[in-house]
């Protein structure tokens, strides 16, 4: 039952992707489209550095789930697991009529390099606001491809060495705790962890998730993230 469950989900986000792929782009604010590739490209301090569906490796045909409540600027952030490969850049949604899921146009020099990083090696953080911002928040649901692994949306996290986990509400507004698991194979120079949860507790906990941090036995500040779903 379940995995027909699965099934029949990964078909409507399929259909709705596949659309979406022949539908006008989502264009960026700047015409000089911004991304680096090097074994020297900084690497932000953020905590959170992807969240989105766990999916094959399409690495440049990527989609937004944009809610009808969103309007304004959006950052689209791609970055490579080994901090070799970053991109940070601004699209518009002019008004409530942009929604659903809409493929962001990403105009990359190096898709025949960033094609070869596999599901868990790039990461994308979307999220509404300035890509400025230090905090971020509102974040939109990701997919690089059209194709699902599964129900699952992941976090990749830059842990610090610090132990990982999430916290949602269940069903019954109880805490719902899930551990994050270290990445072990390559270099993990922009993020070491993943944190997996399935996108129906996502939609339970009504889009409000924390990340929690331990290190040497002492707990980190929280950090609040609210997801936009579609309503």
């Amino acid at each position: 039952m379940v995995n027909n469950i699965i099934f029949i989900f990964s078909f409507l986000i399929y259909s709705n992707l596949s659309f979406a792929a022949e539908a006008t782009k989502l264009n960026l604010v700047n015409s000089t489209f911004n991304e680096k590739y090097n074994s020297d490209v900084p690497v932000s301090g953020r905590v959170l550095s992807g969240f989105m569906l766990e999916s094959v490796n399409k690495p440049t045909d990527m989609f937004l789930d944009i809610p009808k409540t969103t309007a304004g600027i959006i950052c689209l952030q791609v970055q490579s697991k080994d901090g070799s490969y970053f991109s940070s850049n601004e699209y518009q949604i002019t008004d409530n009529t942009v929604h659903g899921v809409i493929s962001p146009n990403y105009p990359t020099e190096y898709a025949e390099i960033i094609n070869v990083f596999n599901h868990n090696e790039l990461a994308i953080l979307s999220f509404q606001g300035s890509c400025e911002q230090k905090k971020v928040n509102n974040l939109l649901i990701a997919s690089r491809g059209d194709t699902l692994l599964s129900n699952n949306v992941v976090f990749f996290i830059n842990s610090g060495r610090s132990d990982v986990f999430l916290n949602l509400k269940d069903k019954n507004g109880k805490n719902n705790t899930v551990q994050c698991f270290r990445i072990q194979n390559g270099k993990r120079t922009a993020y070491d962890t993943e944190c997996k949860v399935s996108l129906d507790k996502i939609k339970m906990a009504k889009g409000k998730v924390s990340i929690l941090r331990r290190k040497s036995g002492r707990m980190f500040p929280s950090i609040k993230l609210n997801i936009k779903l579609q309503s």
